[in-house]
């Protein structure tokens, strides 16, 4: 496939992470967000500096209820924030400031009626939906052109999009200017990362990359990867893979300017506390139990233990970044499975470290 890398330092974009970072602050912590990155301490000298300043500032900004509004994730659906989905759906995360964002994304958003949307009043009763009605309001929203990813989270959240995008700007007018001093040092990022990325493609293949964090993939049903580097959230990476075709056969991966592969590889294959965490859930254990010895799809899984198949994709990209499971992509499907070396690795530490 042919590799695109997004290497602009985009202000809208950047200043929508220091806030999601504000919002989430008490899950990256410095000391958890870092922890498996210290052996990293000379290589990353500068990169580590950076993401420590960042987590910094988030920590100093008030995560009043209007921050939390947008940019808290709903964990329980396995939705991105509300802020990312709104600005995303319509480009307008490529932007420098808030007029040109709302701008860009208003002339994108005018091209979709609301008439062809359900009317759903507050955030609450959208998140409850029946499965009747959840089925209703997809088959409408399939009427228009919008990413599938965001088809419906969008006109969910908002009763009025410009009313929205008015609030959302007022916040990102107060995190664009502690972003600002940065940018110099975050450009240098952006193209460090596009040349190391573009040294490792020129070698190696896209499955070589999705075997790092243990996603196998089928080469033959993407024309492109799109790598679009992240500068404020360091160590994260989210490969956009749903079940069904994927996207203009184009795969995203949104990676943090902390990873590149000597990082991955230890990311996704060393153990922390964290891992033991995510066996200590209950549902989590049962979904790991039920592909321990065959391997299933999205939607197998959601009916089996009677939910959606987002909170299903949330369940199952945390126990991928800690490595629990592994992924194959086969035609249109995504199976899981247990990743059993990786779970006998969690337990041999935990054993090494308590009873030796």
């Amino acid at each position: 496939p042919i590799l695109i890398i997004k290497k602009e330092c985009w202000m809208i974009r950047e200043a929508m992470e220091l806030l999601f970072l504000a919002a989430n602050k008490e899950e990256f912590s410095e000391n958890k967000y870092l922890w498996n990155l210290r052996k990293f301490e000379q290589e990353l000298t500068e990169e580590l500096a950076l993401q420590k300043e960042f987590l910094a500032m988030a920590k100093e900004i008030a995560a009043t209820p209007a921050i939390r509004k947008y940019f808290e994730p709903f964990q329980k659906e396995g939705l991105e924030c509300l802020a990312k989905c709104l600005i995303w759906t319509f480009g307008g995360e490529t932007t420098d400031s808030v007029e040109e964002m709302k701008a860009l994304a208003l002339n994108e958003f005018r091209q979709y009626p609301l008439d062809d949307f359900p009317a759903f009043d507050r955030i609450g009763e959208t998140l409850n939906l029946k499965k009747e009605e959840r089925r209703r309001f997809a088959a409408s929203v399939k009427k228009l052109d919008l990413e599938e990813k965001f088809q419906g989270r969008l006109i969910l959240a908002f009763e009025s999009y410009e009313e929205s995008l008015d609030e959302l700007g007022a916040l990102l007018e107060e995190a664009l200017p502690l972003l600002l001093p940065y940018r110099t040092r975050m450009q240098r990022q952006a193209l460090r990362i596009q040349q190391e990325w573009q040294a490792y493609f020129a070698q190696k293949s896209l499955t070589d990359f999705c075997g790092m964090t243990g996603v196998y993939v089928d080469e033959s049903l993407y024309r492109a990867v799109e790598i679009v580097p992240n500068l404020v959230n360091g160590p994260f990476m989210v490969l956009n893979m749903d079940d069904g075709e994927p996207q203009e056969d184009v795969l995203v991966i949104r990676i943090g300017f902390l990873m590149r592969e000597k990082v991955l590889e230890s990311w996704y294959r060393n153990l922390g506390q964290h891992a033991l965490e995510l066996l200590a859930d209950g549902t989590k254990m049962e979904i790991l139990l039920y592909i321990k010895d065959t391997p299933h799809y999205g939607k197998e899984i959601a009916d089996r233990f009677g939910l959606t198949t987002a909170t299903i994709s949330y369940h199952m990209s945390e126990l991928l970044q800690e490595g629990l499971i592994r992924i194959r992509q086969q035609g249109k499907r995504i199976y899981y499975s247990l990743d059993k070396e990786q779970v006998g690795e969690v337990l041999r530490q935990v054993q090494n470290r308590l009873l030796l």
